[in-house]
């Protein structure tokens, strides 16, 4: 049902406006509810302000004056009773038959009228409605919207077509002050005053009221210029006007938008043209034009390339209540293709993390960028971690930086490769109150007088106060690991000694101290081939005293077990001294198809394991471990190539998400939670270059998908928002940019019908319960325990669950769940009860 010819006007006397409107079936929706709301149009009959609800009903009256209404004859009767209504109906009225017997249309010049016979009683409606809407403010547009309704059942119509709008006049008494011009002699002489008009007038002369008829009308024409002051004001325009504005600055309005919505639009639009082709900026348009969720993804990060390995961020994962958390955000951008981190704390609590990470550098010489590596640090202290800072900025490689607390000095050590030379070298900073020093007295020449290239240096402290320097050294095409021991004073050994299993490759090693039971120890752990020649595994030995003199390493090889049957690689091992003396150790594993961080527990001497466990999840690759502890807290920092997302700080519900430290990841069929993402969202393994031009070429450097979430089943309506996104997408996108849509439609499965009362089959709720009551006057028993009382309704019994044998659980009266026996207390047959705060009365028959 639509309301027709809804008319909204300004009264002239000013603030004030007037609603007309014609109802087609008042006998079916007699009221109207009017809402008002400024800035836009109310939206449901709750939205805004009620101005009032008019009522179509007129009189009623005996059936006997409906008598000749079929043969278009209004009866003496019925006029009269529509003259006490206050309606004068002519006897040129004419009577349109609607229903023979039952409804008809009385129409005299241009208002309509309803009569309806309903048993014995004729009803009259007035098609045409009116309403008065008072106290406005001056200039201000006011949006309204009609609800016809009818109140048995309670039923509203809502209606775009029911919306109308209107500018709000101010009196400005333009009649006065063409009056007061006049010569004070018509003044004295304009005393004709009427009670016959509006109580505002009734003061007034006949001179003075006929004013009124032309400067209500300047008051109006004011009114109006003066709202042209605000034209250009997004917030006070008339809705209507705002299609103008947008056409102004080039935005194509969405007549399907609320006006409010519009307004935010043409507010953002300098903004969005300034921000095209940015992602967030993408996403933000493609929902407000398709009402759909968005997401856009750039292919270019997919696409196969061989100089372009995975980019590991730092990441950091801590243990509360023996559950590892799940970080959202990455804990350093400084990224790198590989090597563990290095930490070192001070007495005070001072921790100190040492990596390298790689810097785009400009070269003066010719004017290019190269990239080079260097060592960066971050400290932590109470409040918190710090910037990441250089310890090397310098043109070159340095890599794989170890350090430790030596007395009062901080000492790191790292790898430097020489390009001049092709080899790598070893160099050392020490920090001290006196800051950093690159020559420190004593430090000098741990690794003899044998000139050779060293590199991956690791440094550990004992409780001896001596600091241990291991490293790899090359002899001849192998490199062998080597140790030397700084007593304080000066290094021990004039020739550093030798790793006692020179087969080993130690690229990954890691070197621990332990004194747990009594026995000082110096771990070593390291990753080393399979018996089969392909997968890896993690092995251990140590020193059985901190002299580093005698050879007393142990003649065993240790592996760490793993999982038998499997074939993966187990590596990057690190570990950690716990106070209760054990030792953790985390290392990355792609066991579970992805490379992932694990963890497992070494109780010495007994050289016992716990059970590993993995801490961190998912299809990325997560490696080089570390674990700290910070604030008290084991924390282990890794390096992934996890993709990171970002909040759009303009567009508050926009997410995107970085895939560029993915690297090119090429397929692995043994990690299949990622293989399972191809095609998704999240995918970002990478593939070569699809050079074909339709919707479902994707992998190329030009390509922008879309992943729209349609929300409907419906191919038409999914085709036409496809259609209106590509259109938008040729505005705000580069032009060298092919977009490809990826659509998500949903299927809607109807549990209950209740809404759908059309459907051939209904689906309800079906309850069914059956019970017994017995009507011997016995009382009713089950499991042990009755009870019966006759109460005073008839037909009632009020039951309470006790048990009467024993007198057990009276204070609650039901039944326990937690006696062994029965196992299952039946429950069938209890009926509702009450009272259960009342003493239990017994029953003497």
């Amino acid at each position: 049902m639509q309301l027709e010819n809804i008319d909204a006007k300004p009264h002239p006397y000013g603030n004030r406006i007037d609603l007309s409107w014609a109802n087609p079936e008042p006998d079916v929706y007699r009221w109207v509810r009017i809402v008002r709301r400024e800035g836009s149009y109310p939206v449901s009959y709750e939205d805004g302000q009620n101005v009032g609800e008019a009522d179509a009903f007129l009189f009623t009256s005996d059936v006997a004056v409906a008598t000749h209404l079929d043969d278009g004859v209004l009866s003496l009767d019925l006029i009269q009773n529509f003259s006490n209504a206050g309606i004068f109906l002519a006897s040129d009225a004419t009577v349109k038959v609607e229903e023979t017997s039952k409804k008809w249309l009385v129409t005299y010049e241009d208002n309509e009228y309803v009569l309806k016979k309903e048993g014995s009683t004729v009803f009259a409606y007035n098609r045409k409605g009116f309403a008065v809407d008072k106290g406005l403010k001056s200039e201000h547009v006011y949006y309204y919207c009609l609800f016809p309704f009818k109140k048995t059942p309670l039923e509203y119509v809502t209606d775009l077509s029911h919306r109308i709008a209107a500018t709000a006049t101010g009196p400005y008494d333009a009649a006065g002050q063409m009056y007061d011009l006049l010569p004070r002699i018509y003044h004295r002489y304009d005393t004709v005053i009427s009670n016959q008009t509006m109580e505002s007038d009734q003061e007034k002369g006949e001179l003075r009221r006929f004013f009124d008829i032309a400067g209500s009308q300047l008051d109006q024409l004011y009114s109006f210029a003066k709202t042209l002051l605000h034209v250009h004001n997004i917030d006070k325009i008339d809705g209507r006007l705002l299609p103008l504005l947008a056409q102004w600055i080039g935005w194509k309005t969405d007549y399907r938008n609320e006006i409010d919505e519009q307004r935010n639009e043409i507010r953002e639009a300098p903004f969005i043209h300034k921000t095209t082709g940015v992602i967030s900026n993408v996403e933000a348009a493609v929902k407000r034009i398709s009402g759909w969720e968005s997401r856009t993804k750039e292919f270019v990060h997919n696409v196969f390339v061989t100089n372009y390995p995975e980019q590991l961020n730092l990441w950091a994962t801590e243990v509360v209540s023996d559950t590892w958390s799940e970080p959202e955000d990455p804990f350093s951008l400084d990224l790198a293709y590989e090597g563990r981190p290095s930490g070192a704390q001070e007495e005070t609590g001072k921790t100190w993390l040492f990596y390298h990470t790689y810097r785009d550098r400009l070269f003066q010489r010719d004017g290019t960028f190269r990239r080079t590596s260097n060592i960066w640090y971050k400290t932590w202290d109470e409040s918190g971690w710090s910037p990441s800072m250089p310890l090397t900025d310098r043109v070159g490689i340095d890599k794989y930086p170890t350090a430790a607390v030596h007395g009062e000095n901080l000492i790191v050590f790292w790898s430097v490769y020489s390009e001049k030379n092709s080899a790598w070298h070893i160099e050392y900073k020490v920090h001290s109150d006196k800051g950093w020093r690159t020559s420190v007295t004593g430090y000098e020449t741990p690794f003899g007088l044998t000139k050779a290239e060293r590199k991956k240096p690791f440094v550990v402290t004992d409780d001896a106060g001596g600091l241990w320097l291991f490293w790899l050294e090359k002899k001849g095409h192998r490199w062998q690991m080597r140790y030397n021991r700084h007593d304080g004073h000066g290094w021990q050994l004039s020739t550093p000694a030798d790793f006692p299993f020179e087969d080993e490759h130690m690229d990954d090693a890691f070197v621990l101290f332990c004194a747990s039971g009594g026995a000082p120890r110096i771990y070593v752990f390291w990753s080393r081939k399979d018996d089969n020649g392909r997968s890896l595994s993690i092995a251990y030995t140590w020193k059985n005293t901190t002299d580093v003199t005698l050879e007393d390493w142990d003649a065993t090889l240790h592996p760490v077990q793993k999982a038998v049957g499997q074939e993966y690689d187990d590596r990057e091992p690190s570990a950690l001294v716990t106070e209760a003396g054990t030792i953790d150790l985390f290392w990355s594993s792609n066991r579970g198809g992805s490379a992932s961080i694990r963890h497992n527990t070494l109780t010495p001497p007994a050289d016992t394991w716990g059970v590993a466990e993995e801490i961190t999840k998912g299809p990325y690759s997560e490696r080089d471990p570390l674990p700290l502890i910070v604030n008290n807290i084991c924390t282990v920092i890794y390096r992934s190539n996890r993709g990171i997302p970002y909040k759009s700080q303009v567009y508050k519900a926009t997410e995107t998400t970085d895939f560029r430290y993915a690297g090119s990841v090429a397929v692995d069929t043994q990690n299949t939670v990622k293989n399972e993402l191809h095609g998704e969202f999240e995918d970002f393994q990478a593939y070569t270059y699809d050079t074909g031009r339709k919707d479902d070429n994707w992998y190329a450097r030009d390509t922008v998908a879309m992943y729209l979430k349609a929300g409907t089943g419906d191919p038409g309506l999914i085709n036409r928002n496809r259609g209106i996104v590509k259109q938008l997408l040729t505005e705000i996108m580069p032009i060298q940019v092919r977009p490809v849509f990826v659509i998500e439609t949903v299927e809607e499965e109807k549990v209950y019908t209740y809404d759908f009362k059309k459907d051939k089959v209904q689906r309800v709720i079906i309850e069914q319960f059956a019970d017994s009551i017995t009507t011997s006057g016995e009382a009713e028993t089950y499991a042990g325990i009755t009870d019966a009382r006759v109460d005073a309704i008839p037909e009632w019994s009020r039951m309470y669950a006790c048990d009467a044998i024993n007198n057990r659980y009276r204070d609650h009266r039901t039944v326990n769940f937690d006696v062994s026996t029965p196992a299952r207390p039946d429950t069938t047959y209890r009926t509702w009860h009450t009272g259960l705060n009342r003493e239990i009365e017994e029953d003497a028959t």
